[in-house]
């Protein structure tokens, strides 16, 4: 079908196979079974009528009605291999897609943490931004230690060997950086990161020796992998810094850690902290980080569905935010899930860049009928035992 596409563009619902596994030993076997068989998409009148669940559900009745039978000449129920995903677009229903697979590419940095005060937070590029547009005064709550490292740091040690222009000169085209950055077991890399936070420390003594001062509490990892680490299992922790750093440690950018950042409530125009403390605040913003990608399948798809998935990102380091078992590979990233169809693509601009062909590649094989056995280290070692 034709179907325009814009900015406005949003999926309302998106129903799993019926054949979905383990879904159909679980809750969300109740979600699948509204899986509908018509590829045709919602009527015209459908565009100019306010969206509404109760209108959504009337329209898929129809749908049906026009569909094709899901029985067969035995009058046994067919097994139906395709997602139904309804689409809307400036707030209507535009259309229903039937696809087989549907790819989550809504990015590690998308599903906003959003506590419910009392709580506590902390930004950077927030404050500095505020700063810098003028605002009176500017405070940091720190709620947790926090890894800062110096965009030097990490252009020096972090990226020189592989992706600069002294790269470019010995002949590392981007396509080896990507190769070479993704396909080191994560093991033999934690070594490398360690060293390379060593030195990244080093450069950065005087960075952090002023942060500490102003009362800033830093964090390299509990295993010193720093940045690399915190990346790979937590998608987040640290910040680059652009400048606020110096704010901070010069009390331009104001800041409060550890329990003296403990807010007790939020109190009309101001913000109560446990120490007694009260700050006039005319803007509160909420820097907590983001939740796993899988928390848009619960939004979307369903919450069982969402579990049954789990967790997307780390990859069993055993470190805090990344608990075991080992895994060897993030989860659920680039590769097939529990659920038929369902695959997640993210990461930075290198990994986006390599993985998406990769994900192409699985899906190609997929429609051409190739086998593809999926690599299980926990059926092997059943098998072993």
């Amino acid at each position: 079908m034709d179907i325009d596409v814009a900015l406005s563009t949003s999926v309302v619902r998106a129903v799993p196979p019926r054949i979905a596994e383990p879904c159909a030993k679980e809750p969300c076997a109740r979600q699948a079974a509204r899986i509908r068989t018509s590829p045709e998409p919602l009527p015209r009148a459908a565009a100019t009528t306010p969206r509404s669940d109760e209108t959504v559900s009337a329209q898929h009745d129809a749908l049906d009605e026009r569909g094709a039978e899901r029985r067969d000449e035995r009058g046994a129920e067919r097994r139906d291999e395709r997602w139904e995903v309804v689409v809307e677009s400036d707030g209507r229903p535009a259309a229903v897609l039937r696809p087989v697979h549907v790819v989550f590419a809504t990015g590690m940095s998308g599903y906003p943490r959003v506590p419910s005060p009392p709580g506590k937070f902390a930004a950077h590029d927030i404050c500095q931004d505020l700063w810098e547009q003028g605002a009176a005064t500017v405070t940091m709550l720190q709620r947790s230690a926090g890894l800062v490292v110096s965009e030097e740091a990490i252009l020096e040690i972090g990226m020189k060997a592989l992706y600069s222009e002294e790269a470019v000169a010995r002949g590392v085209s981007h396509e080896d950086a990507d190769l070479t950055t993704t396909t080191l077991p994560y093991r033999v890399q934690e070594e490398r990161w360690r060293e390379g936070t060593a030195r990244m420390r080093a450069l950065d003594a005087a960075l952090h020796e002023s942060l500490r001062k102003a009362g800033y509490q830093l964090d390299f990892g509990h295993d010193g992998t720093g940045v690399y680490g915190k990346s790979f299992r937590q998608g987040g922790g640290f910040y680059i810094d652009v400048g606020c750093a110096s704010l901070i440690a010069t009390g331009k950018v104001g800041l409060r850690s550890g329990s003296s950042a403990s807010i007790a409530r939020l109190d009309g125009d101001a913000v109560l902290l446990e120490s007694g403390e009260r700050l006039v605040a005319d803007l509160l913003v909420y820097a907590t980080g983001y939740s796993s990608m899988h928390h848009f399948v619960r939004d979307v798809v369903s919450p069982s569905v969402a579990e049954a998935v789990g967790p997307v990102w780390g990859y069993g380091s055993g470190a805090p935010k990344d608990p075991g078992p080992f895994l060897g590979e993030l989860r659920n990233m680039w590769k097939p899930t529990r659920v038929p169809g369902l695959w997640f693509m993210g990461g930075n601009l290198s990994q986006a860049r390599h993985y998406s062909r990769l994900v192409a590649l699985q899906l190609a094989a997929r429609y051409d009928g190739l086998p593809t056995p999926v690599y299980s280290p926990h059926a092997r070692r059943h098998q072993a035992q």
